[in-house]
């Protein structure tokens, strides 16, 4: 009878992983919403120059070129959006135009970014809940008015004189 002892070289174990992606979804950050939102606005006509214009133009925001294309490269990378050049112009010195377009998975994104916010949104009336005040003293000189906010701390303002 032979005995066969095996050195623990020469086996192996099989191991198998299950691999789950907890958010298939990518996250978008505030200025990569409103890229995408500028450049579904813009629809064919979405290249670095109006979608920085539509921009300055709907937020007050001027982002700088380099921030605009790097936003824009990052999305590329996640599959948000895709380039496509145009022909060569005059008007830009005979350099073709980079248009960008949303893929389904940055609409996706978007939408599931857009919802979230709704969501938190919900049952806050933030732009019509009028500032509350009380006058508690008053003179002929001037005024003195006590203000709450939302957690009840008062504040007391002091206005110029009053004119008669």
């Amino acid at each position: 009878m032979r005995c066969l002892f095996l050195n623990p070289l020469d086996t192996f174990a099989a191991y198998y992983y299950i691999v789950v992606h907890m958010n298939p979804n990518p996250s978008l950050g505030e200025f990569e919403q409103i890229v995408l939102l500028a450049v579904l606005r813009l629809g064919d006509q979405a290249y670095g120059v109006t979608i920085r214009a539509e921009i300055a133009a709907k937020t007050g925001r001027n982002p700088s070129p380099g921030a605009l294309y790097t936003t824009l490269h990052r999305m590329e990378d996640k599959g948000l959006v895709t380039f496509r050049d145009g022909s060569p112009t005059p008007e830009q010195g005979g350099r073709a135009k980079r248009f960008v377009t949303v893929t389904r998975e940055g609409r996706n994104a978007l939408a599931s970014a857009q919802s979230a916010y709704r969501s938190l949104l919900e049952g806050l009336d933030l732009l019509t809940e009028p500032a509350r005040f009380t006058l508690t003293s008053f003179s002929s000189n001037s005024f003195f008015a006590v203000i709450l906010n939302e957690v009840k701390d008062p504040c007391i303002c002091i206005s110029g004189a009053a004119h008669a």
